[in-house]
């Protein structure tokens, strides 16, 4: 199959180059783009086995967003839009530099995890979409022999041991809570249906203890969808995949019972809509309302 990545290298450092000596575009405004330029250019150069040279730009795009952000908390309060197209920027190009660490072997499995978890210890969803990134790879190992036995096949298998490790904890939490859940609808409609027939056999006293202390024991809801939201479904499944592409069958059978109760509850872990309000402004650093989230895509 041709690569022609190379030949994009060229265009997209050229590129990078016009972006950040253009004043108007090195602005927040822009800076969106400007990621866009380092990711291309670096995956490019990663394409073609240039791993170093992919990490020395994603380096220089992290110094560049850092000297946006100095210059933007120069003049306070700086506006929570900015902040946000800050912080998202940081996000993947932090996620780039541990990609580019590892599968180049600078980083050896067990200090790129702690390096992981050092960079994302404020937001575990952030850290969840870095693991699935960074355990991405153009190299066909997962249907290759040859491919099976390579460098950068053997560091993501590594990795991704280390990552299962870390997060069944919490996968394993919200399946029992997911079944929990379960048992705890299925009590409902049994205690209605008693209350309802008044058997005069059943002390309802002792009945309503016993169902009251069976929703004590269950896990906190706050706890469960905490987890939920730190290993999205999405995630999860990406990991069982690439544990079974990887053919690490004790890892891949870890995640997938989890996997499928969250497929099979999936309601109860995500409620339908009932209703929704929808906001729109011409800017795009519009202040967000409390109880309101920024749409990523623009729905036109």
């Amino acid at each position: 199959m041709a690569n022609y990545s190379r030949e994009a290298t060229h265009y997209l450092a050229f590129n990078v180059l016009c972006l950040d000596n253009n004043l108007i575009l090195t602005t927040t405004k822009y800076l969106d783009w400007r990621v866009l330029n380092y990711v291309e250019l670096a995956r490019a150069y990663a394409d073609v086995g240039a791993l170093k040279a992919a990490n020395k730009v994603v380096s220089y795009g992290i110094s560049k967003v850092l000297y946006t952000k100095q210059i933007e908390e120069q003049d306070p309060p700086v506006p929570e839009g900015t902040k946000d197209t800050l912080i998202d920027a940081l996000r993947v190009l932090r996620t780039q530099e541990l990609k580019y660490e590892l599968q180049s072997g600078a980083l050896q499995p067990d200090a790129w995890r702690k390096k992981l978890e050092e960079t994302f210890a404020n937001n575990k969803y952030h850290r969840s979409l870095a693991i699935v990134e960074c355990l991405q790879t153009n190299e066909p190992f997962a249907t290759s022999a040859q491919g099976k036995e390579s460098k950068t096949a053997k560091l993501i298998a590594a990795a991704l041991k280390q990552m299962v490790e870390l997060l069944k904890p919490d996968v394993e939490l919200i399946k029992q809570a997911l079944v929990q859940v379960h048992e705890k609808k299925k009590r409902d409609r049994e205690k209605k249906e008693k209350l309802q027939n008044r058997d005069p056999d059943v002390d309802l006293d002792e009945l309503l203890d016993r169902y009251k202390q069976m929703d004590a024991e269950m896990i906190p809801e706050k706890d469960w969808k905490f987890a939920a939201t730190c290993v999205p479904i999405e995630i999860h499944v990406e990991l069982v995949k690439l544990a079974f592409e990887c053919q690490l069958w004790q890892e891949f059978e870890a995640l997938l019972d989890p996997a499928l109760v969250r497929l099979k509850f999936r309601r109860y872990e995500v409620p339908f809509l009932a209703t929704i309000d929808v906001l729109m402004s011409a800017s795009k650093l519009a202040n967000i309302p409390n109880g309101f989230e920024k749409l990523p895509k623009d729905l036109n």
